[in-house]
């Protein structure tokens, strides 16, 4: 008997029961297995535990999987390192570099990688991040394996919504917040603060996505490998600058901008020759003049005019939102009401 006799309950690609007429979760999000060249063999097993179903997400540097725990029967999430650019799928599922001048550029990267990965199994506790169960090397490259995250992303509400109030958006990212004040506080920078990396769930907003998390012990000198423009502080475009927590608190910036404007900040490198930024105000958002200060000085393009950490930018939001009268609605309410509307 397979594996997917075994599970025969259940949706191939995420794992959900099924219910007559296929998966509730995959047919309300249109997600479909689409073969691809890149990905695992369909169904692989990982660790002789993980049973791999369809693709959640991938971007440059990985690709993150569905999956099924066999030895505790939870849904789980696995990313695998995969850097585009060095490597290439073997036969069997294999991980190659593309040729011997990116295998070594391959190795260090997946040290680090690996590296982080021990680090981050060290905050699964943390409220508001999604935990790190497991980690290992398979197959030529490192697999993390995650909490699978029930729930819409931010990324994919404001695709429909188009914007939402400050006081809504602040009440919402406030949990994001606290979660990235505590990793600043260990010693980590996200390095990658999206809305596609924010997931609305019932419990809260949490934050995923941990392929670009950074210690800064370790961080001088390494090349930045995530780039999302408009939520990009300046100095990560420059390989040669040591990130601090303040380039978080820019992309955390650029998401509540975004939420509010309903349109992504211009690219913060072009921004430093001209800014043609407009203020939140100036775009209609419903926002108090000392809401819009604390926003705008997240967005500095200067680091050392920025907010310094996650704490102190949340501090002078607390502040600039304790007299604003509109945030009266709770983040339980709002979740409801978000979560219904997308389903």
């Amino acid at each position: 008997m397979t594996d997917m006799d075994e599970n025969s309950g259940l949706c191939p690609l995420c794992f959900t029961p099924l219910v007559k007429g296929g998966c509730p979760l995959c047919k309300a999000r249109g997600r479909k297995n689409r073969p691809d060249a890149r990905t695992l063999p369909a169904y692989s097993l990982l660790k002789g535990r993980y049973r791999v179903g369809g693709v959640l997400g991938a971007g440059g540097f990985g690709i993150t999987y569905a999956a099924l725990d066999r030895l505790t029967g939870a849904r789980v999430a696995i990313k695998e390192y995969f850097p585009d650019r060095l490597v290439t799928r073997g036969e069997g599922g294999g991980i190659l570099p593309v040729n011997s001048d990116s295998r070594l550029a391959f190795m260090t990267s997946k040290a680090r990688f690996a590296e982080e990965a021990k680090h981050m199994a060290e905050l699964r506790n943390v409220e508001g991040v999604a935990a790190v169960l497991d980690f290992f090397a398979e197959r030529g490259t490192m697999y993390i394996v995650m909490e699978y995250l029930d729930g819409v992303t931010l990324g994919t509400y404001l695709a429909k919504s188009g914007k939402v109030p400050f006081a809504h958006a602040y009440a919402l990212l406030r949990p994001v917040m606290t979660a990235l004040s505590r990793l600043h506080a260990a010693g980590f920078i996200h390095g990658d603060v999206a809305p596609d990396n924010i997931m609305l769930r019932e419990s809260g907003a949490t934050l995923f996505d941990f392929g670009a998390v950074v210690h800064s012990d370790v961080f001088e000198g390494a090349r930045r490998v995530t780039l999302k423009k408009g939520y990009a502080p300046p100095e990560q475009y420059n390989a040669g600058m040591v990130l601090s927590p303040s380039a978080d608190v820019y992309a955390l910036g650029a998401t509540l901008y975004r939420c509010v404007c309903g349109a992504v900040p211009p690219e913060s490198v072009l921004r430093e020759r001209k800014d043609t930024m407009k203020k939140p105000s100036a775009c209609g958002a419903k926002i108090t003049a000392e809401e819009e200060a604390a926003l705008m000085r997240c967005l500095e393009t200067s680091a050392d005019a920025r907010f310094p950490d996650m704490r102190s930018a949340a501090d002078a939001l607390d502040a600039a939102v304790e007299k604003d009268k509109r945030c009266g609605a709770t983040r339980d309410k709002l979740l409801e009401k978000l979560l219904g509307a997308t389903r």
